[in-house]
């Protein structure tokens, strides 16, 4: 079984989450963002932080599976 919550969702399990579990997306580690994009064509950035959204999980850092 996964993680029993993502980012900004109550780790408590209330009525309507009985039945699902959290799925980590993978391609974000759950962060939300993967990759940086300092908008230049070719990055100088020093120490670039991720700052686009996961098109995975559309920044939501995984989703709700039925089990």
């Amino acid at each position: 079984m996964g993680d029993t919550a993502g980012p900004g969702m109550d780790p408590d399990i209330g009525d309507d989450d009985l039945g699902y579990e959290w799925v980590t997306c993978e391609a974000c580690g759950g962060d939300g963002v993967d990759g940086h994009d300092c908008g230049e064509d070719t990055c100088n950035c020093l120490r670039p932080e991720e700052n686009r959204t996961c098109h995975i999980c559309r920044g939501e850092g995984g989703w709700k599976r039925e089990e």
